[in-house]
């Protein structure tokens, strides 16, 4: 493979920002970018593979030419983009190279009188869309390269706050949609391929929209696909409504659906789920809706159902996860998606949001050794590290078939967490490998709290703000809440516990292999309104006679945790909706996991010890508890 080449493929893997396809041929290269939503082709000399990255090339706009130095393919798009920003007459200066008596241009589209006119299909859908809908969409005609630039925004106004910042999105407040570009033949509308790409204004990372742009890959061709299916009934002389009824009917099954169209069988109705669970099947979050208001409403329509349940899906292969569903998106555990990640970097737009502050980053390499060296570990490092050799792709340096506590033990122990942080020894060497699955395996949203955030009465600067729960669960957890309101209360655990957690949320441990301290109040999750009770779970007592360092609230040296680590102990507390809790005295048992979600954790050391015992029923602490669940952040 030439380097042109290796560049172009890396280019479809990892596409820029503003930019929703490249096409790219031996004389030129086609460009379509999100704004202007527009193709724009890039003329290429006839050496351009042999002289690559050192061949110029010329940006050809309606009969002029504007020159682009030489560079990479990402070097060169970075330009056109440049040049975009700085002179947009060059692709508003169509309507003078053409002239307005042949046709007219504006910034919506170009209309050429002697050019064929736009797929009826596409203009009806357009209308029905935003009859539905309203102003959500909105495209460019480009009659020279037969192409349509149809942009559809996507709001997410109702998703949870929580999920909005670990997802990477924009605050509400600030009003940007995610858009859905979609570029269509302007002719042949679906009868051929077309590309989708979902972006985000925003300068960092975004989770969710590098997600859906896959998720809208594998859609396209689906939709392709189903469309030529279509196409075939329509010539055997099959109405094209009835083709869609019947296909759709028969969940696209080609061979079933012509049985029932030559035997003039009715179209077979869908079967209601018999579950009663408020919660879908992995197969509802990922079907496609039913062609009902036109495809560019099933677009969005889709988007919408796939986007509030991105998290519950490889970012990779997007099948559903094996494990506990969680807060923030992920690989899974299957080998080509954990290999592909980890050393091609495939889907890392979708699932990095890896510049893990270093209070987070410490916090979670002290759970894992304390998980690793735990007498349980076998059980309670769970998940166990899946990290390939980077040599060899077919040798795991660990394995989860194949688990070894020495193996990990001796690598975190040689780990020195500054150089690891920082990248000393080079990002293949097997700690940095293993440190960065941590980082990575962790699916809670764990943010350190800044010191004007934090809980004045809990005695420790360790406070992080937790958030486990998905939004779908949470959306259960809401209505729940609605209905019987919630407390809050104290669930305490030993700090080898919290590694796996973190990945797989709370859970009624009672009856399992989990259980540590009995059911002696009956199954379910053990909480406290006493968080004298939850630090005895916790292996911590209070200590009314300790006294914090005077510096309490400032920022804390890196890797303090990592010293005093054998003195460590985490205690979380939870939002507990108020139904069906057995009390006994401070002993809460809430028998239902969905009654209960993660808000805090809150981590002592050896310096910053509790030394006053706190009730959540304590009017004053219970009021100070819901002036910070309410944030914005919640």
């Amino acid at each position: 493979m030439s380097r042109v080449e290796a560049d172009a493929t890396s280019l479809q893997d990892d596409m820029p920002s503003n930019v929703i396809a490249v096409e790219m041929s031996s004389r030129n290269i086609e460009v379509t970018l999100m704004e202007p939503c527009e193709t724009f082709t890039l003329v290429l000399p006839e050496n351009f593979a042999l002289v690559y990255p050192e061949a110029s090339v010329h940006l050809q706009r309606g009969g002029k030419q504007t020159k682009l130095g030489p560079g990479n393919l990402r070097t060169i798009i970075a330009q056109l983009n440049d040049v975009i920003r700085e002179r947009p007459d060059i692709y508003r200066d169509m309507s003078s190279h053409y002239g307005t008596d042949e046709g007219e241009y504006d910034d919506d589209h170009y209309v050429d009188s002697e050019q064929e006119a736009v797929d009826k299909d596409f203009l009806d859908d357009f209308e029905r869309l935003r009859q539905w809908r309203g102003d959500v969409v909105t495209y460019q005609d480009n009659p020279l390269l037969d192409s349509l630039s149809c942009t559809i925004r996507l709001s997410y106004d109702d998703l949870p706050n929580r999920a909005c910042q670990a997802w990477g999105l924009a605050p509400k407040s600030e009003n940007k949609p995610l858009l859905i570009c979609l570029v269509f033949s302007r002719t042949a509308y679906l009868s051929a391929r077309f590309t989708a790409k979902c972006t985000h204004d925003v300068d960092s990372w975004c989770g969710v929209a590098g997600q859906l742009t896959t998720i809208l890959k594998a859609f396209s061709e689906k939709i392709w696909s189903r469309s030529r299916a279509v196409d075939a009934f329509v010539s055997k002389g099959w109405t094209r409504h009835l083709a869609e009824e019947m296909l759709q009917g028969c969940d696209w099954s080609v061979d079933e659906a012509a049985q029932r169209l030559e035997k003039g069988q009715p179209v077979p109705q869908p079967v209601q789920p018999a579950s009663k669970s408020p919660y879908a099947t992995a197969t509802e979050k990922s079907r496609i809706p039913l062609n009902s208001h036109g495809f560019l409403a099933q677009v969005l329509e889709y988007a919408e159902l796939r986007m509030r349940t991105c998290n519950e899906f490889c970012v990779l292969c997007d099948q559903p996860h094996a494990a506990g569903v969680m807060v923030k998106a992920t690989v899974c555990t299957r080998n080509i998606c954990a290999f592909a990640f980890q050393q091609l970097g495939v889907g890392t737009d979708a699932a990095s949001g890896m510049i893990t502050a270093p209070a987070v980053a410490e916090l979670l390499l002290c759970m894992a050794i304390s998980a690793a060296k735990d007498s349980r570990w076998e059980l309670i490092f769970n998940p166990y590290p899946l990290v390939f050799d980077p040599s060899d792709p077919t040798r795991k340096l660990f394995d989860p078939d194949k688990k070894s506590q020495n193996d990990v033990t001796v690598c975190l122990d040689s780990m020195v967490f500054e150089d690891v942080m920082n990248g000393v020894g080079g990002p293949q060497a097997t700690r940095s490998l293993l440190f960065q699955w941590i980082l990575r395996s962790n699916t809670s949203y764990l943010v350190h709290l800044a010191e004007k955030e934090t809980i004045p009465s809990i005695c420790t600067p360790h406070q992080y703000l937790l958030l486990s729960t998905s939004p779908s669960r949470q959306e259960v957890f809401d209505r729940l809440k609605a209905a019987h309101g919630t407390t809050f209360a104290w669930h305490g655990s030993s700090m080898c516990n919290w590694h796996s957690i973190l990945r797989n949320g709370l859970f009624n441990a009672s009856g399992t292999s989990f259980e540590v301290h009995g059911a002696a109040f009956g199954a379910g999750i053990y909480l406290s309104p006493n968080s004298s009770i939850s630090f005895g779970y916790s292996g911590l007592t209070v200590d009314t006679n300790h006294k914090p360092p005077p510096a309490m609230g400032g920022p804390q040296p890196l890797g303090s945790l990592l010293k005093t680590i054998k003195d460590m102990a985490c205690i979380a507390l939870c939002e507990v909706v108020n139904k069906d809790i057995r009390k006994s005295g401070d002993t809460w048992v809430q028998p239902h996991t969905d009654h209960v979600v993660t808000r805090f954790l809150f981590v002592f050391d050896v310096d910053h010890k509790p030394n006053r015992e706190l009730h959540t029923e304590d009017p004053s602490f219970r009021n100070e508890l819901r002036r910070c669940v309410e944030k914005d952040f919640f």
